[in-house]
């Protein structure tokens, strides 16, 4: 019987008779012979794995009630110059052509072509969504620079004109060396707000030439700063040193909506590769759920009190703005003099940049909340 249980099969099957399929006579003289068959014979494809069940709340416990529902993302926020550039991202970015390419070998592999294109899909949406969130963060950033450089110039000819005032008064006998001291002190901090703007602006620059291949050496000025009177009696409207408020709101979203995060889809294609143990992949999966729903809820926090922050910069703003007028007015009529009025203007520009500064964390939070609610 050993011997012909090592008879190699070719022989064998030229052996079987015309009538009979060559495969049913292989497996009664195989059944014959005692030789079971290998359980390879009649495996079947492995059955696409289901994705783990990952216990979601109903709602995002950070979304802010007032949010709003919007199944179209707007990458970006709305700024049609902030459109075009993350366009070009799409079309400059290295990483994005390599995952193209890696697509598109997948689509001409025999084996495994099918999950390795949907991983690398993914992988392309969630690199999508990684290009518009930095240029967007890079755009902000460069329009809140400009704005200070604009800040900057008016407090730097206001502290010149203080000290000037200041100066003739302390000659008079009519002022203190406390009161020099704090007008050098603002000439102090324009300056230094110049050269930290300038740096800003300069770093956004190059971050939005690196993800688009568009030199922004020279760009055109988002705002121009505006020059004060040689009286010092006008104050500066804020209009002309703050971009308008970001029209954009918080956007709405269920937790559900995270399963589709690129991530998450990533994860549970990779469930059908099978290149780990069944609990490994299992795990990983959830991992990659758990990891979305705690960086959206991040992202819902940071938004709201970047909100929040800018809301109580505005009052502040405004409020500092009364005081300016009412100080001017004081001054019209000889009851105070153009020192004090300076004093309230320098006020004015410091709520001021307190806006620019809130309204640019706001901005940045809602393209990073924009990321993690992007499919």
């Amino acid at each position: 019987m050993r011997f012909f249980a090592i008879l190699p099969g070719k022989p064998l099957v030229g052996a079987a008779p015309g009538g009979i399929p060559i495969w049913i006579f292989i497996t009664a003289l195989l059944s014959l012979l005692q030789v079971p068959l290998a359980p390879a014979v009649f495996a079947q494809a492995p059955a696409a794995s289901a994705a783990p069940a990952v216990t979601l709340p109903a709602k995002f416990r950070n979304a802010p009630a007032d949010a709003v529902e919007s199944s179209t993302p707007d990458a970006s926020l709305g700024e049609p110059a902030l459109a075009r550039l993350i366009a070009l991202s799409r079309t400059h970015s290295p990483a994005r052509a390599q995952a193209e390419a890696r697509i598109s070998n997948a689509r001409r592999s025999f084996s495994g072509g099918d999950i390795e294109q949907r991983m690398h899909a993914a992988e392309l949406v969630r690199l999508d969504l990684q290009l518009a969130e930095e240029l967007a963060h890079a755009w902000f950033d460069r329009r809140a620079a400009e704005t200070k450089l604009g800040i900057a110039h008016v407090l730097d000819t206001l502290g010149a004109q203080g000290l000037a005032l200041v100066n003739q008064r302390l000659a008079a006998g009519l002022a203190t060396q406390t009161d020099l001291d704090r007008m050098n002190e603002a000439a102090i901090k324009a300056r230094a707000l110049a050269v930290r703007a300038t740096q800003e602006r300069a770093a956004a620059d190059a971050r939005i030439a690196a993800l688009t291949g568009e030199n922004a050496a020279e760009p055109a000025p988002i705002s121009t700063p505006l020059p004060i009177p040689a009286s010092g009696l006008a104050p500066a409207p804020a209009s002309g040193l703050a971009p308008a408020p970001l029209a954009y709101a918080i956007r709405s979203a269920l937790p559900s909506f995270l399963l589709e995060r690129p991530e998450v889809r990533a994860a549970r294609v990779r469930l059908e590769a099978r290149d780990a143990s069944a609990a490994e992949l299992a795990a990983f999966y959830r991992e990659a759920v758990i990891k979305a729903l705690e960086e959206t809820e991040t992202a819902y926090a940071a938004a709201v009190s970047a909100r929040a922050q800018r809301t109580a910069a505005a009052e502040q703003a405004t409020a500092a703005e009364r005081q300016n007028t009412a100080v001017l007015a004081q001054l019209e009529a000889g009851r105070l003099g153009r020192v004090q009025h300076i004093d309230a203007q320098i006020v004015a520009q410091d709520a001021r940049l307190r806006v620019v500064e809130a309204e640019n964390a706001y901005a940045k939070a809602l393209a990073t909340l924009d990321r993690n609610l992007g499919r």
